[in-house]
């Protein structure tokens, strides 16, 4: 098989084989004091086939699977050493794992997997094609667990524009988390168009920030387009702990900022009363840019970090699949040998 048959082959593959949107949602937090019993449910598609496993991942530790458990019959099976497991399906498509008195070495993140089928077409260059079934696991998004006596704090949530859109700019929208524990949270963002229907967000950029001094801030940043911005209402829920409510805030809007804004009077308090208003939303808005071109910085410096990787890796497949064929080595010295020879004679002249 020649080079070029080669990589379209695998360029071919990488493109025809599309895989379905299947997820399996978990709680993103859970603490639980000594002693006490743990519930980490997880809800999951139709399309998981077999079995739902369960994996233990610990900070500086490989991912250890714990246990399995049948989709259909809910018998579960647990691995060597976690003999202690229980397993409960509360729901048709919802199964729990279950870790009876709990102590501080149970503390981890603790994720849900399936597995699913998938068809898939190849096209060759030779415009040949033939058809391929095979199963991929998909992990839920993970709960972390944590066991301790330390109360649970909720997070204060706040949700603020950065600046509005003008020209072709984008708009960008926060959603900011701090003052939790444990101190981890889950954004979503939502929007609906004025007739209270639902705005797909998923092709909008989304970054992610975390500070811990002097208190942990994670801020969430939606980037979107003029024209979305302008006509559609959004909102961001901020998950926590398992046994706190979701925390849901709408982004204001120019009508709300209006609608709130004291009106002007000549009383001197009024006076007063406004200018400490503006004076918070001028911080606000400056602590937005500041977020905004910290994680633009961030940003930018993890794409060129990627993009090189990316060539580098692309450089190293073409020079082995070229020594694989002594053709185009044969032909790659052959032009060397004439670039050393058109050097050789223009600097003797």
């Amino acid at each position: 098989m020649n080079l070029t048959l080669q990589l379209c082959l695998l360029m071919t593959f990488l493109i025809c084989t599309v895989h379905s949107d299947v997820e399996l949602h978990q709680k993103v937090a859970m603490t639980k004091s000594t002693t006490k019993l743990a519930k980490i449910e997880c809800t999951f598609s139709s399309e998981c086939k077999f079995y739902i496993q369960w994996y233990q991942k610990k900070d500086a530790e490989p991912f250890k699977r714990i246990q399995y458990v049948d989709i259909n019959s809910a018998a579960h099976s647990n691995d060597h050493g976690f003999g202690y497991l229980k397993s409960e399906k509360t729901a048709r498509n919802k199964l729990a794992l279950i870790i009876p008195n709990v102590k501080p070495e149970h503390s981890a993140t603790y994720y849900c997997a399936c597995w699913v089928e998938e068809h898939s077409e190849i096209k060759t260059c030779e415009t040949n094609s033939y058809g391929q079934t095979y199963y991929y696991k998909v992990f839920g998004s993970g709960t972390r667990l944590t066991v301790a006596d330390t109360p649970v704090k909720e997070p204060q949530v706040s949700t603020f524009t950065v600046f509005k859109p003008e020209n072709n700019e984008k708009a960008v929208l926060l959603c900011q988390a701090r003052g939790m524990y444990p101190d981890l949270v889950r954004f979503t963002w939502q929007a609906e168009d004025h007739n209270k229907q639902n705005v797909q967000l998923g092709n909008d950029e989304h970054l992610e920030q975390r500070e811990e001094d002097p208190e942990v801030r994670i801020t969430s940043m939606l980037i979107i387009d003029k024209q979305k911005a302008e006509n559609n209402k959004f909102t961001c829920t901020v998950q926590h702990d398992s046994s706190v409510k979701n925390k849901k805030l709408s982004i204001p809007t120019d009508e709300d900022i209006r609608k709130t804004k004291p009106k002007p009077s000549t009383n001197c308090s009024t006076h007063i009363a406004v200018k400490g208003v503006e004076d918070e939303e001028e911080e606000i808005s400056n602590f937005g840019l500041f977020a905004l071109s910290r994680s633009l910085y961030l940003f930018s410096v993890t794409y060129v970090i990627l993009l090189v990787k990316n060539v580098f890796y692309f450089c190293t497949v073409s020079v082995l699949l070229c020594m694989r064929n002594p053709a185009n080595m044969e032909m790659i010295r052959g032009k060397v040998s004439f670039i050393a020879k058109f050097s050789n004679l223009f600097s003797g002249q």
